[in-house]
């Protein structure tokens, strides 16, 4: 979406039509580059949320295995399961 603001951007309103077409040129690109600017924050925020709580994931799969592997040496050297 940046992209094709920017390869619009060389067109001037006054280059298009009727004064109130040309308004609302001119606000649509001021707004089209707000809302790509809000949007491209939101996604980053989004991208560093998802990439933390793929870290969570981890770690707490890494301490399951762990507590998990414990728990079957905890069982293997008292001797049960056998009968």
């Amino acid at each position: 979406m940046d992209e094709a603001r920017k390869a619009l951007s060389h067109v001037r309103a006054d280059q298009i039509g009727t004064p109130r077409l040309d308004e609302a040129c001119d606000t649509f690109q001021q707004k089209w580059k707000y809302g790509s600017e809000q949007l491209s924050e939101m996604i980053g925020a989004i991208s560093e949320g998802v990439k933390s709580n793929k870290l969570s994931y981890e770690e707490f799969e890494k301490n399951l295995a762990a507590a998990l592997t414990k728990m079957a040496n905890t069982i293997d050297s008292s001797g049960g399961g056998q009968g």
